[in-house]
């Protein structure tokens, strides 16, 4: 241990200035800690999709710490799409607007809309999904396929997926390819088919396809989200860093439901003037707060900007170390760190800390630091002060 300590002095008096070279030096010992961890939040409700943190990892401001999965919406028929709106926007003000997100000209324009009865008039019954034939009623030379698509009170709808007809032509419908008249199950006029809407809820999060492509029927068209969110924001499916920092606690994994979730507690750190052995650490006491019902508490990280050094001084050289002044912190069981770390002496507490295990009372010192990249919390590190002569 001394050794160390003749290695630390020695660096420090390396790295001060000339004029200082033989100003006295105050080294005391002390912990990492952290001031105030911050909620990482998620105001979507969904399921989470993946979570990219586990406790301890370095995270900047901006990284996605989880996913949560979307609402995706899929074409339901061939055709071509138009599409309303942007990422960003509410669904239900681009339906107010436009009746929908996106419409479908369907590739086979055409719809017949029949009575379920066979050749004698006589009701009959069909089953939507169900694949059909059509013939041309007048010569018989116009063919096709379709595909019951609706059935309400007695009635059908036909949608034409083969075959080139005419608006108005009278169409019979029959289950049989050979189109025999026992299997004859309706007769109709062909339509224009309409265009088919697609909706959605929440907020729409991105398009997959373009203005005006044509899409197949199982087409990603969009993605959707549900959620509070706050105006402009473009992150609704992706939870965020809030800062540089150590994540603490993860408090979410893939496959957690967060709709209607109950809000998680907060932690919050107030750290106690306290020496709890002769290591120099602190201890917490957590306080639990409630987050807003619409939020969910996805993880928690320790800010490098609340990095705090808490060490302790002795009486006798509390006079030495004044609020304000530079001190330099290194790590205590670290020898090859590179150079000490520059910082500040932010507060001294006036009370001694209890459980002193020498003669003298022991204060606690606070120290931020210039860079808090090369700590980890709950590290002992060694503070070392220098007045001038």
């Amino acid at each position: 241990m001394k050794k160390l300590f003749a290695f630390c002095i020695a660096l420090m008096l390396a790295i001060l200035p000339i004029g200082a070279a033989m100003a006295e030096t105050i080294m005391i010992y002390g912990t990492v800690i952290n001031t105030q961890p911050q909620s990482v939040v998620c105001t979507a409700d969904g399921t989470i999709e993946q979570v990219n943190v586990t406790v301890g990892d370095r995270v900047t401001g901006g990284t996605v710490i989880a996913t949560v999965e979307t609402n995706k919406v899929y074409a339901t028929t061939d055709g071509t799409v138009y599409l309303f709106g942007e990422a960003g926007d509410k669904v239900s003000d681009i339906t107010a607007q436009y009746g929908a997100v996106a419409y479908i000209s369907p590739a086979q324009p055409y719809t017949i809309t029949a009575t379920a009865t066979d050749r004698n008039g006589m009701a009959v019954s069909v089953i939507p999904g169900e694949t059909v034939y059509l013939r041309c009623y007048k010569d018989g030379k116009h063919t096709g396929v379709g595909v019951l698509a609706k059935l309400e009170k007695g009635k059908y709808t036909v949608v034409v997926t083969e075959g080139q007809f005419a608006t108005g032509e009278t169409i019979s419908i029959y289950r049989d390819p050979a189109y025999t008249d026992q299997s004859r199950i309706g007769r109709a006029k062909v339509t224009i088919a309409d265009m088919v809407a697609c909706q959605g809820d929440g907020y729409l999060v991105k398009f997959h396809v373009q203005n005006g492509a044509t899409v197949e029927k199982g087409t990603l068209l969009y993605e959707t989200i549900s959620g509070t969110f706050a105006p402009g924001s473009s992150q609704h499916n992706k939870v965020v860093a809030p800062t540089n920092g150590i994540v603490s606690a993860v408090y979410e994994k893939a496959g957690s439901q967060l709709s209607g979730a109950a809000p998680t507690p907060v932690t919050t750190a107030a750290t106690d003037d306290k020496k709890t052995s002769d290591k120099d650490t602190t201890t917490s006491t957590a306080t639990s707060v409630s987050s807003p019902t619409s939020t969910h508490v996805i993880a928690e990280v320790y800010p490098d900007s609340s990095l705090r050094i808490v060490a302790y001084a002795p009486e006798s050289v509390l006079s030495e170390i004044h609020v304000g002044d530079t001190v330099y912190v290194s790590c205590q069981y670290i020898e090859n760190m590179a150079e000490p770390v520059v910082g500040a002496v932010e507060k001294i507490s006036r009370i001694p800390a209890p459980e002193n295990s020498g003669v003298e009372a022991q204060y606690a010192v606070y120290v931020t630091v210039s860079d808090a990249s090369s700590f980890y919390y709950g590290m002992n590190v060694i503070v070392t002060t220098a007045e001038a002569n």
